[in-house]
């Protein structure tokens, strides 16, 4: 290890140098820009190369973290490490609130009427004949991390996104009619990213940050959405109309009484008829009810009815449930249980999706949407933690189709050695598999998590079995 150099210390700019793991430092790489431990002391200089007896010196003096220059940082650490690390953390809660059902409402308008009727003509819920899938337009990355330019290119975009509908929002709550541009610029930028890295993008729609709400929300579950549809065989268009239905979904909450919903207790029934109310009151807020196309409006105001008949605002089934709503409704579900509520932490990734497994194999949701949420998330969701059957700890970056038991993960030993293991191709009964579902890195694995560990769940081979 190198002594202090005269140009550690307060010739070093806080600006130029950015604190990694010291574990996602890759050996063999020749440094371009010296290598400094967090208080500015030279641990490697320029020239030299990451090797086996550094990274031991570094463990040896318990150094977790070292500063890179910002120009190595895609030399030096992978960048699915760099941005993993960066993905909001899911919840840990393990069960959800009871579902509500036979609460409906009376509030209607000329839209909602029109809607109804045509409800009712042949054809008008299923999907015309499609055109060319979206998903072949996808960009496949095999089982790599994630890049970190894209990493952040995304989640600006997403944080953008939502400033965008909090805007939209507020104009159609003061009356100034629906920003239908606005809306069809998010979602252009939602297809983008989609068709760049499909697994990122499903990863940063699931994972949320808090607040904004409903508008961080409503971005979130058309980003699902639409992830969902592409794994269906959906094509452009199709999509571009599930997205703003999906956008415009929860404006109605802007002019009900929600007072209810920020309390910290759950809603009793006279506070949950004023919810069933927004998927009607949305409408009203529109100066021109022909704003959107009668799909994405169709996807607003059914978002919530469930094919058992359960849902609101009319306790529909599925014989009288638009597919893009089914669809939309299982993005909704997942991204509202793994999101922290007043009245409830967020759900575990894992108990999410099986809570919705469950519900499917009650009559709730559409089994098909539900499979292609399993090919687009896995059963194990997109950044969330696992425990592997070699002792190794993981976060998921990808799915893997059909595989739901099996996506690609950023697996993370004891000596400190991170590797991206696509588990779908692990040999038989003796390959690396997920034993548990776990809420975060255990302390053993991440020393500086401050709530290691959690809960844990075993992985029970029924979760995927006769769900249809």
């Amino acid at each position: 290890m190198d002594s202090p150099s005269p140009t550690s210390g307060a010739d070093q700019s806080a600006e130029e140098f950015r604190s990694i793991e010291a574990a996602t430092l890759r050996r063999g790489t020749r440094l371009r820009a010296p290598i400094f431990d967090e208080r500015d002391v030279l641990l490697l200089a320029e020239g030299q190369i990451i090797n086996d007896q550094f990274l031991a010196k570094l463990q040896a003096r318990n150094i977790a973290n070292v500063k890179v220059h910002k120009s190595e940082l895609s030399r030096l650490a992978s960048p699915s490490v760099q941005r993993t690390n960066q993905i909001p953390k899911p919840g840990a809660a393990r069960q959800s609130a009871p579902n509500r059902s036979g609460v409906v409402t009376d509030a209607q308008n000329v839209m909602t009427q029109a809607l109804d009727v045509e409800m009712s003509t042949a054809g008008a819920l299923g999907l015309p004949p499609q055109g060319d899938p979206f998903a072949a337009a996808l960009v496949e990355h095999g089982a790599s991390g994630y890049d970190a330019e894209q990493f952040d290119q995304f989640n600006a975009n997403a944080n953008q996104s939502a400033d965008h509908v909090t805007d939209i929002y507020n104009s159609l709550a003061s009356g100034e009619g629906l920003d239908v541009q606005g809306l069809s610029e998010i979602a252009d930028s939602a297809m983008s990213d989609l068709m760049g890295d499909s697994d990122l993008f499903a990863c940063l729609g699931i994972n949320p940050e808090s607040g904004k709400y409903p508008a961080r929300h409503s971005v979130h579950v058309g980003m699902l959405a639409i992830a969902i549809g592409t794994k269906l065989g959906l094509d452009e268009q199709t999509l571009r109309e599930l997205s703003l239905g999906c956008l415009i979904h929860d404006a109605g909450m802007m002019k009900i009484n929600t007072k209810g919903f920020s309390s910290s207790r759950h809603l009793n029934d006279i506070e949950f008829l004023e919810i069933t109310k927004h998927p009607v009151v949305v409408f009203d807020m529109m100066k021109d009810m022909r704003a959107v196309s009668n799909r994405s409006a169709f996807i607003a105001y059914q978002i919530h009815e469930r094919c058992d008949g359960s849902g609101y605002p009319r306790g529909r089934d599925a014989t009288q449930i638009h597919f893009l709503s089914k669809v939309a409704a299982v993005a909704d579900v997942y991204v509202a249980l793994a999101s922290p509520r007043p009245h409830r932490p967020a759900m575990l990734p894992y108990k999410a999706v099986e809570k919705i497994l469950q519900d499917t194999r009650a009559g709730l949701f559409d089994p098909s949407a539900v499979r292609a949420l399993l090919r687009t998330v896995s059963l194990f969701p997109l950044g969330s933690y696992v425990k592997l059957s070699d002792g190794r700890e993981a976060r998921v970056l990808r799915s893997n189709g059909e595989a739901f038991n099996s996506p690609t993960v950023e697996a993370r030993s004891l000596e400190g050695t991170v590797e991206v293991v696509d588990l779908s191709q692990q040999p038989g009964d003796d390959g690396v598999r997920i034993v548990k579902a776990i809420a975060e890195f255990s302390e053993e694995f991440q020393k500086i998590v401050a709530d290691a560990g959690g809960a844990d769940d075993a992985v029970e081979d029924s979760d995927l079995d006769n769900w249809e």
